[in-house]
This record gives C-alpha cells, sequence and structure tokens, in this order.
C-alpha cells in the first residue's frame, strides 16, 4: 500500500515484465493499485528518509476537495478490481457506506463553512491580525470533516455510478443519453 506514483520508482524492466499502470484509473490509486499487483512478483518498497518530493503546483481548498471526491471514486473502483480485505480497509468503503447517510443532508453547509472559515482566516494571515487559538482549531476540525466528507462523497458516488451500470465514467452515461459514440 506505500506504492505511491510520486514518491517510488523501480525498474522498468521488472515493470514491463510484470505490468504497468492500469488505464482504468484516470486519477487517484492508480500506483496502490499498480504497488499491490506487483507485490505478486516479490516487489519489495523500501524507505529512504533523504528521499524528497516537491509539488510545484498551490492548490486550493476547492480543488482539494474536487481531488479528494476523484480519489473516493477511485478507491471505490480499486475494490472492484481486487477483493482483498487489506485493499478494501484501505479504501475505507464500509466507513463511507456506514456515514454517507448521515452527512449527505449537511455536506454542502459544512464544506461552504470550512471555505468561508478558510477566507477568514487568509484574511487575518493577509492582514497580520493575530492567528487565534480558536480559529485555528476550527479551521483544522472544518478542514478535517470537509476533506473526510468528500472522499466518502467520492466513493458513494462511484457505488452508485456501478450499481445505475455506468461505471465510473460518468461521460459514459452522458453519451447514453446523447447519442454520442465513444
Amino acid at each position: 500500500t506505500y506504492f505511491w506514483g510520486g514518491r517510488s520508482s523501480c525498474k522498468r524492466s521488472f515493470l514491463i515484465k510484470y505490468g504497468v499502470f492500469n488505464p482504468a484509473f484516470s486519477f487517484g490509486c492508480e500506483d496502490i493499485e499498480i504497488g499491490y499487483r506487483l507485490s505478486k512478483y516479490d516487489l519489495s518498497v523500501v524507505y529512504n528518509k533523504q528521499g524528497q518530493s516537491k509539488m510545484i503546483r498551490p492548490i486550493c481548498f476547492d480543488d482539494f476537495c474536487r481531488w479528494l471526491i476523484k480519489q473516493g471514486r477511485s478507491q471505490y473502483h480499486l475494490i472492484t478490481l481486487h477483493t482483498y480485505s487489506v485493499l478494501y480497509d484501505l479504501a475505507k468503503i464500509r466507513e463511507a457506506e456506514e456515514h454517507w447517510d448521515n452527512i449527505k443532508h449537511i455536506f454542502q453547509a459544512k464544506v461552504r463553512s470550512a471555505a468561508q472559515l478558510e477566507k477568514i482566516a487568509q484574511m487575518k494571515e493577509r492582514h497580520d491580525f493575530w492567528f487565534d487559538e480558536l480559529t485555528r482549531r476550527l479551521l483544522y476540525q472544518s478542514y478535517w470533516w470537509a476533506f473526510k466528507a468528500c472522499k466518502i462523497k467520492g466513493i458513494m458516488e462511484a457505488k452508485e455510478l456501478q450499481q445505475s451500470g455506468y461505471g465510473l465514467n460518468p461521460r459514459s452515461r452522458e453519451r447514453e443519453i446523447t447519442g454520442q459514440q465513444t
């Protein structure tokens, strides 16, 4: 589960011999999925404390929420390909199914609230106002809730798409409705 694409490497010959990234994953979990498949061929992950990875693009709250929804969709797709219980637990599918009914009715309001708290914090920082402990704690709690809820939303969207027969690609339904060819 620790073969994360932006932070991993392996021999090209090993990939050619045992498999490359699954093109069914357009975003998220493609690295975990290939790591799982390659583990059957004695892939071993070695941690290097000196290794560094740098993100060179800024990411805003809304972008991160969209990223997490996509990540949730990919997590669901991962367990549809592999029934191994460790992957099921890693993808947190049971947790998503248990929590979605309780949070779906407040999802939009809570995410919007977290975004507004972030704007307040940014404004305080921009104008050199003291960033008090209460604001910091509320912001972090809001982030935690919103980010977890976005991933759960993505998992449940993927599950609903699959149950409706459209898989994980919402465009497949759009093409069916409009009569477009793939």
